[in-house]
């Protein structure tokens, strides 16, 4: 089997498919996937007793969010109504009800409400009921940014008939009125892949027949090429050429793999490999110096459960040793059980920062920590990574304390830098020893995190609705029923999807 390594630019890859015309036959339902085919998405760990509280959170939020100020209100609510829909014991009819509620109560929808309201009502109505029941008579997912959620969905539902047919009425019309912007949406699909990641190849290798057969190509390319056999995607670049939109060089943006053997990404590839791609002659020296030591970081940043650290500090310093020292024992601890199966967002977060420091012979990680800019309720209220560091470093520290697997307060860890006040931090910690909660608002929120990190989840969401104000209590909230869904069935966890999907969860009620 022929083979070569993606040069990839935001994540890393997988694999793709055999010719169209053989297999156009073999395409059932237009497209549809039997359940054979299928790994279930959801096969949600045992009960984690945290199930009830992650609703509660959910429903505190939706029931409170049009409190905050104007502009805050749409950045609230869809996270929450996902995972109410999800922990909570809710129909069909109730659920499409409760999300038209969600989405009418303000005068904009919450951020993400359309990708949210189709991944549910396609597996439950199919897909043009779904757009009939939003009154969405073309989405703006057509004609805007690409959505993997809703793609999923489709897919897995067997509705592709009606997808296409709906894609192809509306781009027609936008061909009549010379509108760019579909043909956009027809080029910018490379991280559909994303949509089947834990799917089978049968899966993947259907679905991206059909999106080739339908005039897809980018979409079908990134699909084919996200399977383990890399072999029907060599033989649909060989059909439209290395330069087109199947190409390697179009789709390498969008890929990022979990599967660390993958052939294709940890070998460097031939001269004459290369040069058989048609890709200019600096490509293709690039593409040959490389090595697989630059796809292990592609992957690593998929790996990644938040913000990309690894992607970041590449990016920014060039310095591919501590990268690639990173990356690498970042995916072994992934390998041999330190990091996981679990999502312990804390754990691994810490492990790539500490890695980080560790592998850093100049000293600059610290400063450069201090200069990126985070914003996600689920990064413990953290602006940078520094910030992040130095709270999940005490809260490590302190936790068995509070719990009282120790009666000993523990000194200051060596990596809380100076921005913060690890006296207060311990101060709080003794207070919660004694019983008591202090008054101050920001001694209230480290009380909250140090309950959560020692495991009285309940208490750290009691404290969250009665002792804070709605400004600060329904971010904080947020990020709480995020880390317990994490450690339960884990629906807004999903590999890849903060590096391709950003501060949001995909999507899936399959």
């Amino acid at each position: 089997m022929r083979t070569f390594a993606l040069a990839t630019a935001a994540v890393a890859l997988m694999s793709l498919m055999p010719a169209v015309g053989p297999l156009a036959s073999t395409v059932p339902n237009g497209g549809g996937v039997d359940e054979s085919a299928r790994i279930p998405a959801d096969d949600a760990r045992a009960s984690c007793g945290l199930e009830h509280l992650v609703l509660e959170g959910a429903e505190f939020i939706l029931a409170n969010r049009m409190s905050l100020p104007r502009f805050r209100p749409p950045r609230f609510g869809t996270l929450s109504m996902y995972l109410a829909l999800r922990y909570g014991d809710i129909s069909a009819e109730d659920g499409m009800a409760r999300l038209l509620q969600l989405r009418d109560e303000d005068r904009r929808p919450p951020h993400f409400f359309e990708e949210l309201a189709l991944s549910f009502a396609i597996p439950h109505f199919g897909f043009d009921e779904a757009l009939a029941r939003l009154k969405l008579d073309t989405p703006s997912f057509v004609l805007s940014a690409p959505s993997v959620d809703i793609f999923r969905a489709v897919v897995l539902k067997g509705e592709e008939t009606a997808f296409y047919r709906h894609l192809n009425k509306v781009a027609a019309a936008a061909e009549t009125k010379s509108n760019p912007e579909f043909d956009t949406w027809r080029v910018s699909t490379a991280s559909y892949f994303l949509a089947l990641s834990d799917q089978s190849d049968a899966t993947k290798l259907i679905a991206g027949v059909r999106a080739e057969q339908e005039g897809f190509l980018v979409l079908g390319a990134s699909l084919l090429a996200s399977r383990d056999d890399i072999g029907p995607y060599l033989d649909l670049v060989d059909r439209e050429g290395a330069d087109s939109r199947a190409g390697p060089r179009f789709i390498e943006p969008g890929f990022a793999t979990v599967h660390r053997e993958t052939s294709v990404l940890n070998r460097s590839i031939s001269l004459t490999e290369a040069r058989s791609l048609n890709l200019s002659e600096d490509d293709t020296q690039g593409l040959v110096a490389l090595g697989p030591d630059y796809h292990l970081v592609k992957q690593a940043m998929f790996q990644e459960r938040g913000t990309t650290l690894i992607g970041l500090y590449h990016n920014q310093t060039g310095r591919n040793g501590v990268v690639y020292r990173v990356s690498t024992a970042y995916l072994d601890a992934y390998s041999d059980g330190t990091l996981g199966p679990d999502w312990d967002y804390a754990k691994d977060r810490l492990f790539v920062l500490e890695t980080l420091i560790n592998s850093d012979l100049l000293g600059s990680v610290p400063e450069f920590l201090k200069s990126i800019n985070i914003s996600d309720p689920l990064e413990y209220g953290a602006k940078t990574p520094s910030e992040l560091l130095d709270r999940l470093s005490a809260l490590r520290a302190l936790a068995p304390y509070v719990r009282g697997d120790t009666e000993s307060a523990p000194g200051r860890p060596a990596l809380v830098s100076d921005d913060l006040s690890f006296d207060t931090w311990l101060s709080v910690a003794r207070s919660l020893k004694r019983g008591q909660v202090p008054q101050r608002p920001d001694e209230v929120r480290i009380a909250i995190e140090l309950l959560a990190a020692s495991g009285n989840w309940d208490r750290a969401i009691e404290l969250t609705q009665e002792r804070l104000d709605l400004a600060d209590g329904i971010p904080l909230m947020r990020g709480l029923i995020q880390r317990m869904d994490h450690k339960c069935a884990g629906y807004t966890s999903f590999v890849g999807a903060p590096v391709l999907l950003g501060n949001r969860p995909l999507y899936r009620f399959d």
